[in-house]
Order: C-alpha cells, then sequence, then structure tokens
C-alpha cells in the first residue's frame, strides 16, 4: 500500500526542466536518525542536478521495530523537516511490521493507483503479494486499470513484499509477475520492494536491479523469467541505504546512496521501443523493415555488424518517423549480418529506447 501525507494544496512544481524528483526507500524500523541523514544526503545531491528540491517521498514498507505503535504523520513530519519542505508529498506501503499503525486523512496507506508529476504509483497490499489468492484479486484490478491509460510515463509498482525467490513469503509472486510483464509490453514499469534485509544473500544482491531484459526466479516458479520492466530494491534505510528518481520526459535517473555517497546510478529509457519485422539479403545489400513508432519519438537509429555480439558496428540514423524500412548497401557478399533497431526522441539531444532483438541475414554475391 502506498500512502499520501496531504490534503495539504497541491504545491507549485520546484523542479527544472520538467524533472520530478522523488525519494525512495524502505524498512525504516525506527532508524530515524539514518533516515535524517539520507534525506540530507539526497536533497544536497538533486541540487547539483536538474532538480531544484524534492517533490515526493516513497516508502515502502516497516517503519517501526516489532510491531510497535507509531504514527505515519510523524514520519511525514521528519521527511519534511529534513528537506525543509512543508508541502512535500509523501506516499507509504504497508509492510509486516506496520499493523500497529496510526493513519488519518492525510497520512494513510493506499493500495491501488496515485498520480503524482511526471509519473504514476501503484500501491500493493502487503496482503496481495503474500497470499496468492488476494494477489489474483488484485493484479485483475491492476490489469484492468492499466488497460484503460495510455501514458509513456513510469508507473512505479510498490511493494513491500519483493517478487523473487528468497524468504517464502511471496505466495502471490508469480501472479503479479506475470501481470506485471504484460503490462510492460505497453507501459513502463518500475517496480520497487523492500523486506529482505534480514539474512540477506547473493539471490537478493544480485538483484538490488534488474533491468528490462533481464531474468529474475519468482517463487513459486523452478526457472527464472525475462522481465520486461525495471526491477529494483527501494534500499533499506534501516542499513543506510536509499534510492532517489529523477523522472524526466524521456528517461527516468536512478541514484542508489548510502550514508557515504552514491553507490549506482542508473537510467530507464521511457522512449518506447520499436522492432524488426523483417530482413531480406539481396547482392551486398540488406533490406530491413521495422514496426512504425508513432509517439514520443523523432527517429530510429540502426545497428549492423559482421559480428555477432555486433563488435565493430556500423549506425545508421533514420530521421523520418514514418519511415519503416531501409536498404543497406555496400555490405560484402555471402556474408551473415546481423542487425537491431531503436527509437530515439531529440530535444537538446539524443534519448534513446531500449534496442531491439537482434536478427541475421545473409547477403548474396
Amino acid at each position: 500500500m502506498a500512502t499520501a501525507c496531504g490534503s495539504t494544496p497541491t504545491k507549485a512544481k520546484t523542479t527544472s526542466n520538467d524533472v520530478t524528483s522523488v525519494f525512495v526507500a524502505s524498512d525504516l524500523h525506527g532508524s530515524t536518525s539514518n533516515l535524517k541523514t539520507l534525506l540530507e544526503k539526497a536533497k544536497s545531491y538533486i541540487s547539483s542536478k536538474d532538480s531544484e528540491s524534492m517533490d515526493d517521498s516513497v516508502l515502502v514498507g516497516d517503519n517501526v521495530n516489532g510491531t510497535s505503535k507509531y504514527k505515519l504523520s510523524d514520519i511525514t513530519a521528519n521527511i519534511r523537516g529534513a528537506l525543509g519542505n512543508n508541502s512535500l508529498k509523501c506516499y507509504y506501503t504497508y509492510g509486516s511490521h506496520d499493523k500497529n499503525a496510526t493513519s488519518d486523512s492525510d497520512n494513510y496507506f493506499f493500495t491501488g493507483a496515485k498520480k503524482i508529476d511526471g509519473a504514476y504509483l501503484y500501491g500493493i497490499d502487503y496482503d496481495g503479494m503474500t497470499n496468492a489468492s488476494s494477489a489474483k484479486t488484485e493484479s485483475a484490478a491492476f490489469t484492468k486499470w492499466i488497460d484503460d491509460i495510455s501514458t509513456i510515463k513510469p508507473i512505479i509498482v510498490c511493494s513491500h513484499v519483493p517478487l523473487h525467490k528468497r524468504r517464502g513469503d511471496n505466495a502471490g509472486a508469480s501472479i503479479w509477475l506475470s501481470a506485471l510483464n504484460s503490462a510492460a509490453s505497453s507501459h513502463n514499469i518500475i517496480f520497487i520492494w523492500g523486506h529482505n534485509h534480514t539474512g540477506e544473500t547473493s539471490a537478493d544482491t544480485s538483484v538490488y536491479y534488474v533491468k528490462k531484459g533481464g531474468y529474475i526466479t519468482a517463487q513459486g516458479s523452478s526457472s527464472a523469467t525475462k522481465l520486461k520492466f525495471t526491477y529494483m530494491n527501494a534500499g533499506y534505510i534501516k542499513k543506510g541505504f536509499a534510492s532517489t528518481m529523477l523522472i524526466g520526459s524521456y528517461n527516468v535517473r536512478i541514484y542508489r546512496f548510502s550514508k557515504s555517497g552514491i553507490k549506482n546510478t542508473y537510467a530507464v529509457s521511457l522512449i518506447r521501443p520499436t522492432s524488426i519485422r523483417s530482413l531480406t539479403g539481396g547482392s551486398k545489400k540488406v533490406t530491413v523493415k521495422w514496426t512504425k513508432q508513432t509517439s514520443n519519438a523523432t527517429g530510429y537509429q540502426l545497428q549492423y555488424s559482421l559480428k555477432k555480439n555486433l563488435g565493430q558496428d556500423k549506425k545508421m540514423r533514420i530521421t523520418s518517423l514514418s519511415q519503416t524500412s531501409k536498404v543497406v548497401k555496400n555490405l560484402k557478399a555471402k556474408k551473415t549480418y546481423y542487425f537491431r533497431i531503436r527509437t530515439y526522441k531529440y530535444s537538446g539531444g539524443y534519448y534513446y529506447s531500449v534496442w531491439s532483438a537482434k536478427k541475421s541475414v545473409k547477403t548474396r554475391n
């Protein structure tokens, strides 16, 4: 579940260049000193980037040690105080230690969709991941919601419990993985999670960040599944880690950091990709046909090489978005060439989608 702190009137946007900055973390477990340090670190860092101040905060569950009573409003006050922004919007997801939380009309756990500047949040209830029956119901609601919206904005799916196999308490993981992969065929999905800080193993650290096209093995599955979305650990506050997302019009920059500084940086493209429909080999040439992209793009970039790993490649830019084929000439006869393509957007610089799947064809004499 995610939370909103705020009947506070929506503030004027404080970021520049249409960038929304979001502080993301999990498993506070009462470590308010770590929270304060990480928030100050995030505030200092984004001020050197495209953001003037933090816009939103998302904590994905387990805010206290044990099951002590606490008020969400107190955490909201701590976050706003550390960032010096009394109108900051805060969101929380419900974790395994949050049953004695006190909520109110401004500070509460939520499931479902929330729209923020530049993105959507979607909260998954704790029971909706740990219980297979609940997962079926909640993932069906997610699918219905996402089928009704058309957007290139990132959809940040917030769950305290992860999808990958490790602790055995996420019985709904395979159900959600299927729903998320289906949604990611037409939407930009980023899944953030926490929970697994106790007894961490390589099964966790190896999936702290998995980009589109990577693999995880979900609970209840015997084999790894290829992801069509981005999968990332939010950062355990208790252990001194957090993340910040800078959400722009064409990509999301993610900074994972500790109390001592930046540990990793990532970029998630929001440019919708294309795919190669066919390759036809001719006499020292290849005709490439691809799927037309119609929104948030300027053109295409084609890459080809004699090497299977696309080493020593050549690239060409197709500047017309309506163009869907290209004859590549002056190639070697009777040689196998490997091709792939991606979409790009030009706006003061080039922003690229992910590459398409690689395909090959042999030229003729």
